[in-house]
C-alpha cells in the first residue's frame, strides 16, 4: 500500500521509514528467538586444506565469525576477510559444538 502525503502524491519516504522499523522489529525479534545479536562474535572450528610445499593437509582452524543478520531460517556470518557464510541455525550450533570438544 502506498503512503501519501498530505496533498495526496504518492509519499515513498514515509512508506519506507515504516518498512524500516518494521524490518528492524523483526530483526529483534529473532535476536531474542535464536540467542545472537548483530555484531557478535562466534568463534567455530573448520576444516581448511593448507598447502604446504607438494603435500595438501587438512588442518582444523578457529575461525572468528562476526553476526551480520539473522533470517527466520539461517544466520548471515562474515569473517575477518570479508568472506560470508550463511548456515542454518542447526548447522551453527553443530559448528560451535565442534569447535568444544577440544
Amino acid at each position: 500500500r502506498m503512503h501519501k502525503n498530505s496533498e495526496g502524491y504518492p509519499d515513498q519516504t514515509q512508506g519506507d521509514a515504516i518498512n524500516g522499523v518494521r524490518r528492524e522489529e523483526r530483526q529483534r525479534a529473532l535476536e531474542r528467538k535464536h540467542g545472537y545479536s548483530r555484531g557478535q562474535k562466534i568463534v567455530v572450528e573448520a576444516k581448511v586444506r593448507e598447502d604446504q610445499g607438494s603435500r595438501r593437509m587438512i588442518a582444523k582452524k578457529k575461525i572468528t565469525y562476526t553476526v551480520k543478520q539473522l533470517f527466520p531460517y539461517c544466520i548471515l556470518l562474515e569473517d575477518k576477510h570479508g568472506i560470508r557464510i550463511c548456515p542454518s541455525y542447526t548447522r551453527l550450533e553443530a559448528m560451535i559444538r565442534g569447535s568444544e570438544e577440544d
